[in-house]
């Protein structure tokens, strides 16, 4: 069993930690809603592009265009279409060949197969798989911002345009959402380590009346235990006697004095009994 020092900081360490878990729960959480209401932005945006596609397909289906013309035409309208400043639409096909890059034009009708990431993800086989598999989905890999070309961490939305053979895709760099996360944490961490601190500091001050009262009690108890002396009071603590300790204290202290009240009383009794014994021999 725990004594009251051990159970005192372990509730307050118990405290401290459940604090710190909850902040870093909601941290987390707050990163992963800001990553998906990026991907549902993306995936919205995509599918308005998708509807680009599909409208000059029904166009080319009602010989309204030619088909070639009408595939020239949306690629046109997409390849111009910008979202938060510099986001874009690319598209592929199924083999994984570049139909159109707006940002990188020199990649067109180059075969992206053997592109891979730093980190050694074959990006392009990787949308080409979602559409197969899945018609659509998310992808994370890492790909290089307009006007820099260092690599940073990004989450696109790929569809299926099954008449054309065509993928489409867009997608949102999410390195400054990490980066928000990590100023989050840093501020969170400032304010969690001054609650810590003012947390320990009250425990420290409640602790060490606690205590003081505690050990008065104890002393006075081994003083009462070795004098033999039962006038001696528990200090119960005039600004504490509605606390539990000062409780215990005045209720100790009473005992103590109905104890001596009771030894007191049959001592008196003894000894009257006493000096009737001593008055009934004198007179035998």
């Amino acid at each position: 069993m725990l004594n009251i020092k051990r159970s005192f900081w372990f509730i307050i360490s118990l405290s401290a930690v459940c604090i710190a878990a909850i902040c870093a729960y909601l941290l987390l959480e707050q990163r992963k809603t800001m990553i998906e209401d990026r991907e549902v932005k993306t995936k919205h945006l995509v599918e308005v592009a998708y509807g680009v596609l599909n409208h000059y397909y029904t166009l080319s289906k009602k010989c309204v265009m030619a088909e070639e013309d009408a595939k020239k035409a949306a690629l046109d309208v997409i390849a111009s279409l910008r979202y938060d400043g510099a986001e874009y639409f690319w598209i592929n096909d199924m083999d994984a060949k570049m139909v159109m890059h707006p940002i990188k034009p020199e990649l067109n009708e180059k075969s992206m197969k053997e592109f891979k990431d730093p980190d050694g993800k074959a990006v392009f086989v990787e949308f080409v798989k979602i559409a197969k598999e899945c018609k659509s989905g998310f992808c994370e890999y890492r790909w290089s911002k307009p006007g820099n070309e260092e690599p940073s961490e990004k989450v696109s939305y790929v569809k299926y345009f099954e008449p054309w053979g065509f993928v489409i895709g867009s997608g949102v760099y999410v390195d400054d959402i990490r980066k928000a996360f990590f100023e989050k944490a840093i501020q969170i961490s400032v304010v969690v380590s001054l609650i810590l601190v003012l947390l320990l500091s009250v425990g420290a001050i409640v602790y060490k009346g606690l205590m003081k009262r505690v050990d008065s009690a104890i002393n006075t108890i081994g003083d009462i235990s070795s004098k033999k002396d039962l006038t001696l009071h528990i200090d119960d603590g005039s600004e504490c006697r509605d606390c539990e300790v000062g409780k215990i204290g005045s209720s100790l202290n009473t005992l103590f004095a109905s104890i001596g009240y009771l030894i007191s009383k049959a001592k008196n009794s003894a000894d009257k009994n006493t000096e009737l014994a001593n008055t009934i021999n004198q007179n035998a």
